[in-house]
């Protein structure tokens, strides 16, 4: 998951629903990342 570009980067964040914004600092919850990544890598699993 990290050794993909920013731009994929950031659009996979902002489909998980990660992405929160303080003021001028962006952060990304990467606990959501890893599951939505495990979630998509069994397409079965949600039945």
């Amino acid at each position: 998951m990290f050794s993909m570009g920013i731009h994929s980067f950031i659009d996979l964040a902002k489909e998980a629903k990660a992405v929160y914004r303080i003021r001028r600092i962006v952060l990304v919850n990467t606990e959501t990342l890893c599951l939505l990544q495990e979630d998509e890598s069994h397409p079965g699993a949600g039945l």
